[in-house]
């Protein structure tokens, strides 16, 4: 069993890198 607060966690970096990749795709693409 994990607890809620680390799934949050990997959630959130989850994001905060898929963010990250996306605006380094559409910066480097322009």
């Amino acid at each position: 069993f994990v607890p809620a607060h680390v799934m949050v966690g990997l959630g959130a970096i989850c994001f905060t890198l898929f963010s990250i990749v996306s605006i380094l795709e559409s910066g480097t693409s322009n």
